[in-house]
């Protein structure tokens, strides 16, 4: 049986068949030594060999093999890439696999905020649900712009201090 894990979804069509995609939080990601990822079509994972892929600024772009124009590529948009259990090691480092954020503790600065309780995606982004020790819950959206650091081997999210959660509301 063969496993997969979740890398990316992608947003949009690029130029001369690129698609751009969202690397999930957390994810530091080399394509470099994959030949294959494989694309989710309705629950079904296909195959889809990976011709280039390219960093530029804060995005990833991808070029799969056969795929190359707006029309090509459009069947693509909003769906998710995983790679096979095989493939993990090699892309992945430092990885915070969603399964595993239950029960970490989320600070800003050095004040506990509480500890995450669930994960679950959205059509916007992922999202991640907080448990305070009074018993409040509250959301947060599970993207790189809103933590200074991820340490996945500790079970440690550090937010932003510039992420605002109104801590006065009534």
């Amino acid at each position: 049986m063969n496993d997969f894990y979740l890398i990316a979804k992608i947003l949009s069509a690029g130029k001369d068949g690129f698609v751009k995609v969202r690397l999930v939080p957390g994810l530091n990601i080399n394509l470099d030594s994959i030949k294959f990822l494989f694309v989710d079509f309705w629950e079904q994972k296909k195959a889809i060999e990976l011709e280039e892929s390219f960093n530029l600024k804060q995005s990833v772009f991808l070029k799969f093999k056969n795929f190359d124009d707006d029309r090509d590529i459009s069947v693509f948009i909003g769906r998710n890439i995983f790679v096979s259990t095989n493939d993990f090691e090699k892309v992945v480092s430092d990885v915070f696999i969603n399964q595993n954020l239950i029960g970490s503790k989320v600070y800003r600065g050095q004040d506990l905020l509480g500890t995450v309780t669930d994960y679950f995606e959205t059509p916007a982004n992922p999202v991640i649900e907080i448990s305070e020790e009074g018993g409040t819950n509250f959301l947060i959206p599970y993207v790189d712009s809103v933590f200074e650091k991820i340490d996945a081997e500790n079970k440690i999210l550090i937010l932003n201090s510039d992420f605002g959660i109104d801590d006065d509301e009534d």
